[in-house]
């Protein structure tokens, strides 16, 4: 089935969300102490230069971005629901798929429970109403004089 087997693309944003997110989570924290130390050595306060700034700026990135890999990750999740067919629905859907690419398949029967003796058996296919043909006359006939053209 086509729609079964194609991945939600929810699911690869959610990753490289998620990737970086962490990866500049990770190297703003790195930054964040090695600038914590110059100004320590220094004797500067923390946040006294533009650095600081955007040292927090790509942490708090990094950290948006993670958040969003997971919400992404969830929704997606929760979409794919909606996505599929009923289950009622998927052996009919994959037996048209079949006979649809040529393969002239027909899926084979699910194997059915065993009837006690006596018991009534559900038919096993119910019969499909055939679809009548449209009679000639039902038909449209196209127009035998070309249409007028109104200015």
């Amino acid at each position: 089935m086509a729609l079964l087997s194609k991945p939600s693309p929810a699911a690869r944003a959610a990753l490289l969300y998620i990737t970086l997110g962490s990866l500049t989570l990770v190297w703003s924290i790195v930054w964040y102490f090695w600038l914590r130390s110059q100004h320590a050595q220094q004797d500067v306060p923390f946040f006294s230069t533009a650095q600081d700034y955007v040292c927090l700026g790509t942490l708090l990135t990094g950290l948006t971005l993670l958040v969003i890999g997971l919400a992404v990750g969830r929704i997606g999740r929760a979409a794919r629901h909606a996505e599929l067919p009923p289950p009622e629905a998927t052996p009919t859907v994959a037996q048209t798929d079949r006979l649809a690419a040529g393969t002239g398949q027909v899926a084979a029967p699910a194997p059915q429970a065993p009837v006690a003796p006596g018991s009534l058996r559900p038919p096993a296919t119910q019969p499909v109403a055939a679809v009548p043909a449209v009679p000639a006359a039902a038909q449209p006939v196209p127009p035998s004089q070309p249409a007028v053209r109104v200015r």
